[in-house]
């Protein structure tokens, strides 16, 4: 009971772990793309990390105005329209489409 009640206190004395918003994990990719000064855009890591087949826009923003104090909140946000597929064409697809990271490194021209 003793051990119980000290695993029990080490647990509650963790700090709470918060996920970052999509539009907080997109951003800080872009941001360091930008940083790198390679030309990434916002496409790839939204195309990774989001589920299905969509259109995603981005509002339009000045990615240099980033140094100018806003931070962060100068980056875009971003929507995403899921398509609605019937369960046999997303099974389809599922089966024909993959994503495949072969090792190979670019930078954005």
């Amino acid at each position: 009971a003793e051990r119980a009640a000290a695993a029990a206190a080490a647990t509650a004395a963790r700090p709470v772990i918060t996920w970052p918003s999509a539009r907080d994990a997109f951003n800080a990719v872009l941001a360091v793309e930008q940083m790198m000064t390679t030309g990434g855009g916002w496409q790839d890591q939204v195309g990774g990390a989001l589920e299905g087949m969509r259109l995603t826009v981005a509002c339009p923003t000045d990615l240099q105005d980033a140094s100018g104090g806003r931070g962060l909140d100068s980056l875009p946000d971003y929507t995403a329209r899921v398509a609605k597929l019937p369960p046999a064409a997303a099974a389809f697809l599922s089966r024909h489409v993959v994503c495949v990271f072969t090792g190979t490194c670019r930078l954005a021209a």
